[in-house]
């Protein structure tokens, strides 16, 4: 039968070992705590060693990101024109070679007033994001949009989202047996925001999912 693990971890650098068929990581599920969750076993069918971390801008530092605290204080604090560069790595330790998939979870906003949608003025900088050393672009639809004035980025994340409100990152992308795989994306607050109805919001999700299958 096949099995699959959802693990609630809050951690930086991971390492997990699994008899399953299916593994899945989890940074920043929403709790009022904490606490590192791990699960680990004496085989190891399954284990990657993973790193997230994020930097504000080209000329910034990357740095450790170990709770949904930390996240949000980036986007918190963000204004327009603003870029938070993501990057995270997987090292794929397991007994062989595997597929992973990422999921952005959750993606939503949270305004004073909801007719001013976050989502609307967060996007993916030109559509894209980096596997390793080549790119992986989204395709969209890219008729024009105005809300309260502002034109929008054909790539804001209201338009890449699933009906669930989450973002995939990755689908079955083929990691051989130690092999590093280095996910980078910018997520940028659009300069042409002005609105007041923006200025208190706040861009959120709950999780990022790696998966190894």
């Amino acid at each position: 039968m096949k099995k699959s693990i959802y693990l609630n971890i809050i951690l930086f650098i991971l390492v997990s070992l699994l008899t399953l068929s299916t593994v899945v990581y989890a940074w920043f599920s929403l709790t009022e705590t904490n606490r590192v969750q791990q699960f680990t076993s004496n085989a190891v069918d399954y284990g990657a060693i993973m790193s997230f971390e994020v930097k504000k801008g080209e000329d910034g530092e990357y740095v450790t990101i170990d709770t949904i605290d930390d996240m949000h204080s980036f986007f918190g604090q963000t204004v327009p024109s603003d870029e938070i560069i993501f990057r995270i790595q997987v090292e794929n330790k397991s007994s062989r070679a595997v597929s992973v998939n990422s999921v952005i979870k959750n993606m939503g906003s949270l305004t004073e007033n909801t007719n001013f949608y976050m989502l609307d003025v967060f996007y993916l900088e030109d559509g894209r994001i980096k596997l390793n050393d080549e790119y992986q672009f989204y395709e969209v639809d890219e008729t024009q949009a105005i809300k309260h004035g502002q034109i929008l980025n054909p790539y804001r994340f209201s338009n890449l989202v699933d009906d669930d409100n989450n973002f995939t990152l990755i689908d079955e992308y083929p990691l051989e047996l130690d092999g590093l795989l280095v996910i980078e994306f910018k997520i940028v607050y659009d300069s042409n925001t002005t609105h007041i109805g923006y200025h208190f919001g706040t861009f959120i999700f709950n999780s990022i999912f790696v998966e190894l299958r």
